[in-house]
Order: structure tokens, then sequence, then C-alpha cells
């Protein structure tokens, strides 16, 4: 999950390293806007999937450039991460947070 907001946001050349060094990755990217579109407060998308790219969704994610939707991306990861990985990791990361506190 790529962090599109402002100065934050990666180019076109940079997730295509990622994707080269990491071919099997797939790789998300938000951002959010100034106000909200259709009821949306941001835009979360995938734009790399097992080494295939889509330039025009890195292009989107940079017309926009707030961090509004930080922890809604988060939750987005964490939720993909879980079907992935099963129940286990929502509480390994629950439990690491509550021994950070």
């Amino acid at each position: 999950m790529i962090d599109f907001s402002g100065s934050m946001g990666w180019g076109r050349d940079e997730v295509r390293e990622v994707i080269r060094l990491l071919p099997a990755s797939t790789i998300a990217g938000y951002t959010g806007y100034v106000g909200t579109m259709q009821n949306y407060h941001g835009d979360i998308r995938v734009i790399a999937d097992k080494g295939k790219y889509d330039d025009n969704a890195i292009d989107r994610l940079h017309k926009h450039g707030n961090n509004n939707i930080d922890l809604d991306a988060l939750k987005c990861l964490l939720n993909k991460m879980s079907h992935a990985f099963g129940y286990q990791t929502n509480k390994l990361l629950v439990s690491k947070q509550m021994e950070q506190m």
C-alpha cells in the first residue's frame, strides 16, 4: 500500500522498480480528495498485480493529494491481509499495538 498524497506520491519509475524486485506482489495506492467526489473522500486502487501495472491508475492517484483517508487505507490493507493470512493477522497487529501503549 503506497501513500500517494502530496509529496508522498511515487512516480511510475519507482513503482516499476518495486514490480521488478517483487514481481508476484499486488500493489495498491491511495490518496484523499480535497472534498468529496460522488460521496467518497478518497481513492484506493490496485496499481500493480503479479508483474502487470496500470500507469493510468498511478496518474489518477496523482490528481489529488490529501491524506484524509490514511486510516481507511490501512483498514483496507489489514482486511486484505487477514483474508490472505487468516484471522491471526488481525490478532497479531492488535496485540503489537497494545504492547506499545
